[in-house]
């Protein structure tokens, strides 16, 4: 890319897909796109709650630019617009995944 205009948003298949694609990837960021108390209730493991409403924590919790995030959200969540978001902050290497409805998975429990 050489830092010329904006960073391609790539979109994975389906959810396993990406959440195996995450795990392989070095340095990947794995973000659960949806408000807090959906994150409590069942996450992809492994996974961070950001949401682009809170620019001042994204930028704070991952600090490197060209870090591989992988975003998923739920039906509710407009992925896309979301990683315009990331993009526009000026996040380079952004992958949507899918929903977790579709994730078959275990899912983790607990804090954000």
């Amino acid at each position: 890319m050489f830092g010329f205009g904006k960073a391609k948003i790539k979109k994975t298949k389906t959810i396993v897909i990406g959440v195996n694609l995450s795990r392989e990837t070095p340095g990947a960021r794995l973000i659960d796109l949806r408000p807090s108390y959906d994150f409590k209730d069942g996450h992809i493991k492994g996974s961070i709650n950001l949401s682009p409403d809170r620019k001042d924590l994204i930028k704070s919790r991952i600090r490197e630019m060209d870090a591989p995030l992988f975003l998923y959200g739920n039906a509710g969540t407009k992925l896309k617009k979301d990683a315009k978001e990331f993009r526009d902050l000026g996040y380079t290497d952004i992958t949507v995944i899918g929903y977790i409805e579709d994730y078959r998975g275990q899912l983790q429990r607990g804090k954000v």
